[in-house]
């Protein structure tokens, strides 16, 4: 399954930079099915959390996926924050977020 920009495009990949204790979000939108969740990879030094919509509490993807089969058949908008430790030299670090069949 697809996650796309707000303009509709497929994002394949992204890059942004974050400096030490600093965040920073995303939008994206999902077409959402029952039985899928939004997935994140656990990453060293960065919280990565989402929530339906823009409003409401964050949920940490890295351990708890988000379910979106309430929202089946429809492409629904999801922020997704990225939130640094404290880092006292530049580091570089790749994950993956994935919307698959809940398991």
């Amino acid at each position: 399954m697809a996650i796309y920009d707000t303009d509709g495009h497929v994002i394949y990949s992204s890059a942004l930079s974050l400096f030490s204790g600093n965040e920073a979000t995303v939008t994206v939108q999902i077409d959402c099915v029952t039985g899928y969740s939004l997935y994140g990879e656990a990453v060293a030094d960065i919280a990565v959390e989402a929530r339906h919509g823009t409003s409401g509490g964050w949920t940490n993807i890295e351990t708890t996926p988000l379910d979106l089969s309430a929202f089946d058949g429809s492409r629904e908008t999801y922020q997704v924050r990225l939130t640094a430790a404290t880092i006292t030299a530049f580091t570089s670090r790749a994950f993956t977020l994935t919307v698959r069949r809940t398991t």
